[in-house]
């Protein structure tokens, strides 16, 4: 019992890292053992209450799950009570054997809505377009495409699910948007889970630099294509790298695998390495073959 609350923090965490707006990355900063300890508790309530404090144990969990969850610098939050779900929750349950279980598909759907409507984000708070006889619909035809795939069609539930959920949700507020900053926040020394997940967040960036100095590279090749293609003497364009190189410092070290483009010194190396071969029909080559075979050419 005790990996769920660990799997739904897991899955929280994973699909926030992997979530983005306009390149600010969303993070989950809740630790796994606070949402163990919350779970734990609530599986002792709900036994001794007989089930009656489960719309309250759910309304924790939902405020412990969206309170962590995070864009950049700013948090989302969640102000609704166990007890605007209980009496729903009671009536479900006293339905059950009359409607023959089917009323928990209303019931579920009436839930979802209440928590997109008491969820908001800075000063701004999301509202829900969708009716509970829609979401009921969506959810039975869900459960019938599981049953005769034998499960095979949770992908395009979960597709389907995320499809209504964005069409029908609206973000209304006088948030100011354009105020997100990326932040790498500190992660809890108790939870594992959380420091790794900091730390590839950390080095993700460090990680991409490489692509735009290869980017740079292959327009440097490019051009060189184009100006022998055009009959232009490519050493013109050597030359004004040798003045930049001149009146601009070089990294080293550290400091250039760090850098988005390639040094000055290296740009110029490789431009007249491949100005150099006559028989060059397209510079891409050389430049992605290993260093062994552009000493060949």
């Amino acid at each position: 019992m005790i990996f769920i609350p660990i799997a739904t923090v897991g899955a929280r965490r994973y699909r926030l890292s992997r979530t983005s707006w306009r390149g600010i990355r969303s993070l989950f900063v809740g630790s796994a053992w606070q949402y163990i300890k919350l779970y734990l508790a609530g599986a002792l309530l709900n036994v001794i209450t007989v089930g009656t404090y489960y719309p309250f144990y759910d309304a924790r969990g939902q405020t412990f799950l969206i309170s962590h969850s995070h864009v950049g610098n700013q948090s989302f939050h969640f102000d609704g009570q166990g007890r605007d779900l209980a009496k729903d929750f009671c009536l479900a349950v006293l339905l059950t054997p009359f409607a023959f279980g089917l009323n928990w598909f209303w019931h579920s759907a009436k839930r979802q809505r209440y928590y997109w409507e008491h969820t908001f984000f800075a000063e701004s708070r999301f509202a829900f377009t969708g009716t509970e006889g829609e979401l009921c619909r969506l959810k039975l035809a869900n459960v019938c495409l599981l049953v005769f795939t034998l499960g095979f069609a949770w992908p395009w539930t979960t597709i389907r699910n995320a499809h209504f959920i964005l069409d029908h949700s609206t973000f209304t507020g006088p948030a100011n948007l354009d105020t997100l900053i990326q932040v790498l926040q500190s992660a809890s020394t108790t939870d594992f889970s959380g420091a790794m997940a900091y730390g590839l967040e950390g080095a993700r960036p460090l990680g991409r630099l490489q692509y735009g100095r290869q980017f740079e590279e292959e327009a440097d090749a490019l051009g060189i294509y184009m100006l022998q293609a055009a009959g232009i003497d490519p050493q013109d364009m050597i030359a004004f790298y040798q003045i930049m190189n001149e009146k601009t410092l070089n990294p080293s070290g550290v400091w250039a695998y760090l850098s988005t483009h390639p040094s000055t010194e290296a740009r110029i190396q490789r431009l007249a390495l491949l100005s150099s071969s006559s028989l060059l029909k397209n510079p891409l080559l050389i430049l992605r073959a290993p260093q062994d075979e552009r000493e060949e050419h």
